[in-house]
């Protein structure tokens, strides 16, 4: 059964859709993980709904140029395909790079805010605008590129930079995206993107291929003998800030064959819990998974956690970081190509908890943090 699973992840591994694929008409997505957004066909137009547990909600019309102008005035009208975005958020550009369509993009924040080496290289060769983060966007240079659309993170942009944008007849898209409880739910947006792109049919695609590796995976992990126990998180200005027992990583845990230890938590994102908390659940536990932003080797993270040093999953030397992927810049690729693989994500998670189902693999995104 290993065996047979293990040959299945290996052929989907190697096929990829064709880049080529393109399409001329508009194709209402099947969605069956995502529940930021959803798509009705109208006939000649798209009608596009995104929300956001809170309370976020925006309605575009989606309307294909070959087929009918807009009028100015409609300001929720937008034609596509597009041909220039700005993306102020990693994972934006990462879904945008998943369909192929990189080439579209003329803008981003600044380059310290993407790992992807060839955007990086675009910013250096005046390729790609660096725009300015979410609290000072150069309007002025906004104006002069005018992109097709502005996309950008629901949490991090102010409703006052999102109305200016709207008043300079630059659409600003809202992508909820990070709110997805399910790792196959937040790749899914790339259903959303292709709509902006032409390229429904090869995010289908892509989709169905991952989705099939990310099941083959899990189940590998059917019904283990044996559940290690997991703490996970990260310390932060005194405080351990966890995944929820109803967040995308622990729904990661819970398909890796983990027992996660906040398991029973109702939270969809982040916990909050005291230092005590921490200590509490996390010194009998197998292992200890640290996820985090910034950049932090294992002797910045203990030194952090005194009790750490004594916790069963330290001492035995279960002890892993996401920070495989670090540029020098210090942006680490687990929050952007990684949000695009969490067929990847799980086959790393799998390879720590039960390292015999996969033998021969090597991990992408996390190390393992023995001592020096």
């Amino acid at each position: 059964m290993v065996y047979t699973v293990a040959m299945l992840l290996l052929v989907i591994g190697c096929s990829k859709p064709s880049g080529q694929e393109t399409q001329s008409s508009f194709i209402s997505p099947v969605i069956r993980y995502a529940k930021g957004f959803e798509v009705n066909d109208k006939g000649s137009e798209l009608a596009v709904t995104v929300t956001s547990p809170d309370g976020y909600v925006q309605h575009y019309t989606l309307r294909n140029k070959s087929n009918v102008k807009t009028l100015q005035t409609e300001r929720n009208v937008i034609e596509v395909p597009l041909t220039n975005v700005v993306c102020l958020a990693s994972t934006h550009v990462a879904l945008i790079n998943s369909l192929q369509q990189t080439d579209k993009i003329i803008g981003l924040e600044d380059r310290k805010s993407v790992y992807n080496a060839d955007i990086i290289e675009s910013i250096e060769a005046g390729k790609i605008h660096e725009v300015g983060n979410y609290d000072e966007l150069n309007l002025e240079l906004l104006i002069n590129i005018h992109p097709d659309v502005v996309f950008q993170s629901v949490s991090g942009m102010p409703t006052s930079n999102a109305a200016q944008l709207e008043n300079l007849s630059l659409h600003a898209v809202g992508i909820p995206a990070h709110y997805e409880t399910h790792p196959l739910g937040r790749l899914e947006w790339i259903k959303f993107f292709a709509l902006f792109f032409d390229k429904q049919a090869y995010a289908d695609s892509l989709f169905d291929q991952i989705e099939q590796s990310y099941n083959a995976t899990m189940q590998l992990v059917h019904e283990p003998a044996h559940r290690p126990t997991v703490v996970a998180g990260y310390f932060s200005k005194g405080v351990w800030v966890a995944p929820g027992g109803k967040s995308y990583f622990a729904q990661l845990l819970k398909d890796a064959g983990a027992d996660y230890v906040w398991k029973d938590d109702s939270t969809s994102g982040n916990l909050k819990l005291s230092y005590e908390e921490l200590v509490d659940k996390g010194i009998n536990a197998d292992y200890f998974i640290n996820i985090q932003m910034v950049y932090k080797d294992r002797e910045q993270v203990l030194s952090d956690i005194a009790e750490a040093k004594s916790f069963k999953s330290v001492l035995a030397n279960n002890f892993y970081m996401n920070n495989a992927t670090t540029n020098a810049h210090g942006k680490n690729n687990y929050w952007e190509q990684g949000f695009t693989e969490p067929h990847v994500v799980l086959k790393d998670l799998v390879k720590i908890l039960h390292p015999v189902l996969l033998p021969e693999y090597t991990p992408v995104y996390f190390t393992d943090q023995r001592p020096k």
